[in-house]
């Protein structure tokens, strides 16, 4: 699969959130190779998780009709 078009962006983080980032990337979890590619997966699993709760609360609206 083709990969998608990227720009640069600069985000702010917190000190401890990025030092925890930066623990998972030593310790090689989960094979992410940068901060930059851990915090694009983090934030897909995120916006996934928020289309599922936006899908389940939209079940939720028509069952009560």
């Amino acid at each position: 699969m083709p990969r998608a078009a990227r720009t640069h962006s600069s985000v702010s983080l917190p000190l401890p959130l990025l030092g925890e980032i930066d623990k998972i990337l030593k310790l090689g979890l989960m094979g992410f190779r940068s901060r930059a590619e851990f915090v694009a997966e983090a934030t897909r699993a995120y916006l996934r998780d928020l289309r599922r709760m936006s899908l389940e609360d939209e079940r939720k609206e028509m069952t009560r009709k």
